[in-house]
């Protein structure tokens, strides 16, 4: 890693913690934070020579989000009618508990975890209560579901998806596999780790 490169991770990191001045109308830490590591980048790639018109999109999305912690409208950020019946809940937000779901499900099946250790680790790794993922993952796996379909849908893929590549790469994530697991249960418990890791990281909780 470059010296450059090594700044913008320190500034990446810096943003993360990053808190709007006391005067500051707006408190939404997320965006604040979420503009500074934009910002950070766009400099990155502006001082590494990259062509403008390449990184515009950021700076376009930088400035929306400036123009929101005004309160000012802009088409980039504003959002279209909500469809009805279609959930409101962010994305991403929808996203990590979905997975989470999914690793709970894995590491009971196979993995032969105790349901509370379960939800206690998925919970704790996405930042919500076992309880808020229980009840969540309940409405995935009812019979009638009580969750979006494509909710349903994506803890499904995920479930196969994780099985699949388990199955294929059990030596390699199941050497020293963890006591009294098979190298394919201890593969589905890393596996799990792993996913919880990407959706933990992805728009982390404030």
């Amino acid at each position: 890693m470059d010296d450059a490169l090594k700044f913008l991770v320190g500034q990446l990191k810096a943003a993360q913690h990053h808190k709007p001045q006391n005067d500051d109308p707006d408190d939404n830490l997320q965006r604040h934070r979420t503009m500074e590591a934009l910002s950070s980048v766009a400099t990155y790639l502006r001082e590494a020579g990259v062509k403008r018109k390449l990184y515009a999109p950021l700076l376009d999305l930088l400035g929306a989000l400036g123009d929101a912690s005004m309160g000012r409208h802009n088409p980039l950020t504003a959002p279209i009618p909500h469809k009805l019946g279609s959930p409101k809940t962010p994305i991403f937000a929808r996203n990590r508990m979905v997975t989470a779901s999914a690793v709970v499900t894995l590491w009971m099946q196979y993995a032969k975890w105790s349901g509370e250790k379960a939800y206690d680790e998925a919970a704790a790794a996405i930042h919500v209560t076992p309880k808020e993922l229980k009840n969540y993952r309940k409405s995935l796996t009812r019979g009638v579901s009580l969750a979006p379909r494509e909710d349903v849908e994506l803890y499904w893929w995920c479930i196969q998806t994780a099985r699949g590549y388990a199955t294929q790469h059990a030596e390699q994530y199941g050497g020293g596999a963890v006591p009294g697991l098979g190298m394919f249960a201890s593969a589905v418990e890393k596996l799990g780790y792993s996913a919880l890791s990407v959706a933990s990281s992805v728009s982390p909780k404030v």
